[in-house]
């Protein structure tokens, strides 16, 4: 085969290869990764998804992917930071936030999630297993707590969706929530005189309803 020939037929194998490259390893490519502590400063602006693996990932600038937190470690948001992904975290360790976030917190262990009354998150809380939710600030979603501990709904808080406990943690809500509150399991729910509920009130496990 001629050069003339042969040319054409190269170029467009070699964009074939570099569009499969691309396809097939997505986002991953553009993950920054940190192994131990590290700190995301303010004016610092992180365009990509963040992966963190034995360390805490401090944010008071901003990251506009999602934080994936592996192994020991924590993920703290300052009142200066801003995500807008998800947050998720896979170990023993903390999700809290006194920041803004876009997307969902989500604590796949049994460490806690603290949204600080400062905060502004879009999305839910999910808390897979034994860690405590405490929401003082402002939630967009709702409040999925499938462990055995206590979902705290404090006095300034706002949470626009709904409050889900289902094992033997208890529900605590002082504060402002717009949807249902229901409590599955054996632990107790839990109402303040400063709480305003706009859905349904349900305890179906082996708990009571508390009223103060």
């Amino acid at each position: 085969m001629s050069a003339s020939r042969l040319m054409p037929r190269l170029l467009t194998m070699v964009a074939a290869a570099v569009a499969v490259l691309t396809l097939s390893t997505g986002v991953a490519a553009a993950d920054v990764v940190f192994r131990g502590d590290h700190t995301v400063r303010s004016g610092v602006s992180i365009d990509d998804n963040v992966k963190i693996y034995g360390g805490t990932l401090t944010v008071y600038g901003e990251v506009d992917g999602n934080i994936d937190q592996y192994r020991a470690g924590s993920v703290v948001v300052r009142s200066s930071g801003y995500v807008g992904g998800n947050i998720t975290e896979r170990e023993g360790g903390r999700i809290t936030v006194y920041g803004d976030v876009d997307g969902n917190l989500q604590e796949g262990g049994t460490g806690a999630v603290f949204v600080g009354r400062s905060a502004n998150v879009d999305g839910n809380i999910i808390e897979k297993l034994a860690g405590k939710v405490d929401v003082r600030g402002d939630l967009g979603g709702n409040i999925e707590e499938h462990g055995a501990d206590a979902v705290i709904v404090g006095r300034y808080a706002t949470v626009d969706g709904n409050v889900y406990e289902e094992r033997a943690g208890r529900v605590e809500i002082r504060g402002h929530v717009d949807g249902d509150v229901s409590e599955k399991g054996t632990g107790n729910l839990v109402i303040y005189r400063s709480a305003r509920i706009s859905g349904d009130v349900t305890e179906s496990g082996a708990g009571r309803i508390i009223r103060y």
